[in-house]
């Protein structure tokens, strides 16, 4: 999946900051077509788009297209729900090996850690 299938940076995700270090800020658009279908009544931002966005952040920073490879770890440690939180904070450190782009950190809002994880793209 290139980040060019699926886009959801400026669409489900507004991008508020992103800052000379490691970490970007993101805002949740409540009213995306995927909240009305997952789920109405309770709407919780899916996995799939979470690792989506951290593939599209992770372009936005090596300014080239990404393909996920494989997600090395993730750790689904909270529900993000836009209803009760708006903003994330999604940390993204950076290494390249071997024509690999490693990336590796969280996504949070003050003091609540939503995700880990570790993706290797190309």
């Amino acid at each position: 999946m290139t980040t060019e299938s699926m886009k959801l940076l400026n669409e489900m995700f507004i991008l508020v900051s992103q800052p000379d270090d490691d970490t970007f800020r993101v805002r949740i658009n409540a009213e995306h077509a995927i909240y009305r279908a997952h789920f109405p009544e309770k709407p919780i931002t899916p996995g799939v788009c979470i690792v989506q966005l951290l593939t599209e952040l992770l372009a936005l920073r090596m300014q080239r297209p990404m393909q996920l490879e494989r997600i090395s770890n993730i750790k689904y440690l909270l529900p993000i729900l836009p209803n009760e939180t708006n903003e994330l904070d999604i940390l993204l450190k950076i290494t390249e090996q071997d024509g690999q782009v490693n990336a590796k950190g969280q996504i949070f809002y003050q003091d609540k850690i939503f995700t880990k994880y570790s993706i290797v793209c190309k």
